[in-house]
């Protein structure tokens, strides 16, 4: 079993002051801020998740709680962003929030065992019952010289200790480059900064370079013979080959929401533009051994950012507007959709020639505008969000049409198609 866990330090547990407000406890911080702390931390606004004390229980004999979070020397992404969202939601006196994982196991299991399997070495740590964020529980590594000058040997023992991957052409670039164009020995930083960035990775000098077969250059890079490809496709391809995804052609007409000027904050509008598919090729193709859990997380948001990167740039998906939850809401509504889509409720609504996705489309667009709709004109606030979701719930279950009608009301055409 297992439970997550939001550890603070706030400056209530020093009693000091923020603004104009001093909180003297970490009691009377709870008793402030607890509803909008309910709501924020909660995995949904349509479930409530976060409770004061743990749930877990454990025997004196027979179960251990084990607890493993981020290290604690760096704040988190998630801790800036929280951090963030906190002060639009004025709550005061957070220095650093970060998520562990409670474990309930055994009391003759392994903690070092448990923790080979369960986390990821790189970025996280087994907590103590009281773990301390302060700088003054931090070890700071100190940095060292790699005698280069000494001997290559040591260069090469580096590679080992340090886990740099290095390659025998790699070695014999880098000594070359310290002892007789820099002079100087490089710090075990510096070796790990170069092993990153000069990787295959980064640089792709392997796809992009020359290559040699039995002493003979080959005229053309494995990318330049990739791309020859394009020259006998058809012309189905619109992005090809180029930074960062390719596109291929897709549906002619959809009705969206869209910002009306997708360079600043504007008002959301329903248009049709055409829509055409993306794809994208990660090369942080994690996870791996070395760095599982944000391996991955990197992977995914590259893959994000390849998309909206695309072309001349893409549309925002969703945006965090102060005290409005639209990409939970978001969410939300394509779950509910997906599973309508599943038990066949929107068969009867597809085209022979393009199928359910434009109706689909067309009806998320529906829900997430008619839930803006509401959440404005009543003025509403993020309490008021599992009353509205059941609103759209209940329009999609008794008349999808109807609920599709409110996007565009003068759009007979529009509706005509799916009838």
């Amino acid at each position: 079993m297992s439970e997550r866990r939001k550890i603070a330090k706030t400056s209530a547990q020093c009693g000091a002051r923020t603004r104009d407000n001093q909180i003297k406890s970490l009691e009377e911080f709870l008793a402030s801020n607890w509803p909008k702390l309910q709501t924020l931390l909660s995995h949904s606004p349509f479930e409530t998740t976060v409770w004061r004390e743990s749930r877990f229980l454990p025997t004196e004999n027979e179960q251990q709680i084990i607890e493993i979070g981020p290290r604690t020397a760096v704040k988190t992404a998630q801790c800036t962003n929280i951090l963030s969202v906190f002060e639009s939601a004025a709550i005061e006196n957070v220095e650093r929030i970060e998520k562990s994982v409670r474990y309930l196991v055994p009391r003759d299991l392994s903690v070092d065992e448990f923790f080979e399997l369960a986390a990821d070495k790189m970025t996280e740590a087994i907590y103590s019952e009281n773990v301390e964020f302060s700088d003054d529980h931090h070890v700071v590594e100190q940095v060292f010289e790699i005698d280069v000058l000494g001997s290559k040997d040591n260069l090469i023992q580096a590679n080992e200790t340090l886990g740099l991957a290095l390659d025998q052409s790699d070695i014999d670039f880098y000594y070359d480059f310290f002892v007789n164009k820099v002079k100087k020995n490089p710090t075990d930083v510096e070796l790990f900064d170069l092993a990153q960035s000069d990787s295959e990775h980064s640089r792709h000098w392997f796809f992009r370079g020359e290559i040699w077969v039995d002493d003979r250059k080959i005229e053309k890079s494995l990318m330049s013979t990739i791309r020859e490809t394009l020259i006998h496709s058809n012309d189905n391809s619109l992005i090809a080959f180029h930074d960062n995804s390719s596109s291929i052609r897709g549906f002619n007409s959809i009705w969206r929401l869209r910002p009306s000027d997708p360079t600043t904050v504007s008002q959301m509008i329903n248009i049709s533009p055409p829509s055409h598919l993306i794809y994208s090729a990660e090369t942080h193709n994690f996870p791996t051994a070395v760095c599982p859990f944000q391996g991955a997380t990197t992977g995914t948001g590259g893959r994000i950012r390849d998309i909206h990167a695309t072309g001349r740039g893409a549309y925002e998906i969703a945006g965090a507007l102060i005290d409005f939850p639209l990409a939970v809401v978001s969410i939300n509504i394509t779950s509910l959709l997906l599973t309508q889509l599943k038990n066949g409720t929107f068969d009867s609504f597809g085209t022979e020639t393009e199928g359910i996705y434009p109706f689909f489309a067309s009806l998320h667009a529906a829900a997430i505008a008619q839930f803006c709709s509401i959440y404005k004109k009543r003025a509403c606030t993020l309490a008021h969000t599992q009353s509205i979701f059941n609103e759209i719930v209940h329009q999609l279950e008794k008349s999808p049409l109807t609920l599709l009608m409110l996007l565009n009301p003068n759009n007979d055409d529009l509706i005509s198609t799916f009838l």
